[in-house]
């Protein structure tokens, strides 16, 4: 197991970027707060990773489930089985492209937003108008809704994932104190966007909307099994809300941020993006992006029988809390895991284990949406960095906040200018 001690002393470790360690060491003190639950054991390397995410002894535990609901990024089992199987036609891994036009017309929007701001030379918040951008790609993609442009879901949607963030993390760390005024925001949180939500499945209803988006295949469902509520409309709608818009944008955002960073690393990727469209030194950026900052940095796991994991036995109930953010700094893998090193990612990359990187995690449960992620997230950092130049306007130190994903602290005051060509 890594020392979190040894980590805040390795090279490139910046102190901004490694607050999240101290708060990761003082939750792997003690087990989570749920009373269920008899123990919880930091998992961190990447032969463990792939015992428990391989194990049938281990399933997804209740925690999030409580408080996103039983879609299929939290459920496990024979439900999420069958919905796994109904809902992967829409997003079919053996064609990568298939929504790269929903891409070019969300992104379309977001290159108008972004040539207005420059126009008008003010600081905007990074952070929401990625979120605006892949919310829009994602109510077209899985709702047949497109949304205005200038759509004001984002805020909504941010009030949501930090109160369920906050609320998540009491669940986990039993010792930090407790936010009480965020975890009472996040009931009326959840029943603002539950309003949405059924404004959504009461269009898809009404516009007969079809099985080529996801709501289409639920409506479906619905009607061939009656024990298939709205309720369960609502938990798969909500779970791709967060999987779908809040993991991208942040990706996205990091980029962005260390991109700024490492102004040379910046301007040769813009050199490449003037002579080709398919940047070899974007890619390996994005990749090294997702290693330092995964959008998702924990994944938990609950025994439902005894397992022997390394040293650790698992009896039932006790918890496997696999640290996506230190596996991918785990430094018996990666030399100078705290450096941004895009060259790890060259062509012909190998990685120096199966799961020393996983962002989109893996076994049975592998994002259902990986294809489009990768191709939502490439499309449009490259259009941007053809265009603009996207810089801080402000050199504030930087902390992450743990929560659902890894995102910035706050959201991030920006200035995007257009490129000299």
């Amino acid at each position: 197991m890594i020392s979190l001690a040894t980590m805040h002393h390795m090279p490139g470790s910046n102190h901004d970027f490694m607050q999240p360690f101290e708060r990761i060491e003082q939750l792997m003190n003690q087990g989570p707060r749920e009373s269920g639950s008899k123990k919880i054991v930091l998992i961190t390397d990447p032969e463990d990773v792939q015992l428990v995410m391989h194990s049938r002894s281990m399933v997804r535990n209740e925690t999030m489930r409580s408080l996103a609901g039983d879609g299929l990024i939290f459920s496990d089992g024979k439900k999420w089985r069958e919905r796994r199987r109904a809902l992967q036609p829409s997003f079919p891994p053996s064609d990568p492209t298939r929504h790269a036009a929903d891409v070019d017309w969300a992104l379309a929007g977001l290159m108008d937003r972004l040539h207005a701001i420059a126009d008008t030379s003010e600081t905007f918040p990074l952070l929401e108008e990625l979120l605006r951008f892949t919310t829009r790609l994602i109510y077209r993609v899985a709702f047949g809704i497109e949304l205005p442009v200038d759509h004001d879901m984002a805020p909504m949607l941010i009030r949501f994932f930090d109160t369920a963030a906050e609320t998540s993390m009491a669940f986990i760390d039993a010792k930090s104190p407790v936010n009480i005024e965020v975890m009472r925001q996040f009931p009326s949180a959840r029943k603002e966007l539950d309003r949405e939500i059924d404004s959504i499945i009461e269009r898809g209803r009404r516009e007969s909307v079809g099985e080529e988006h996801v709501l289409g295949t639920l409506l479906r469902m619905e009607a061939e099994d009656p024990a298939f509520t709205d309720e369960d409309i609502r938990d798969e709608i909500r779970t791709l809300m967060l999987a779908g818009a809040e993991t991208t944008s942040n990706v996205l955002t990091w980029l962005f941020l260390l991109l700024d960073t490492h102004p040379d690393h910046r301007k040769a990727i813009e050199n490449e993006l003037d002579n080709t469209s398919d940047s070899e030194l974007l890619q390996s950026s994005i990749l090294e992006t997702m290693r330092l900052f995964p959008p998702v940095w924990f994944i938990s796991r609950q025994a439902v029988a005894s397992i022997t994991v390394s040293e650790n036995t698992f009896e039932t109930d006790d918890w496997a809390f696999i640290c996506t953010y230190l596996v991918h700094r785990n430094p018996d893998y990666w030399e100078h895991p705290n450096d941004f090193r895009p060259d790890r990612f060259a062509p012909g990359y190998a990685l120096p284990h199966r799961y020393a990187w996983f962002p989109f995690g893996g076994g049975r449960h592998l994002c259902l949406g990986k294809a489009l992620g990768e191709l939502e997230t490439f499309e449009s950092a490259r259009r941007i960095l053809q265009t603009f130049r996207i810089v801080r306007s402000d050199s504030k130190p930087l902390k992450p906040r743990l929560g659902i994903v890894l995102k910035p602290f706050d959201d991030v005051p920006m200035r995007v200018e257009l490129r000299a060509r």
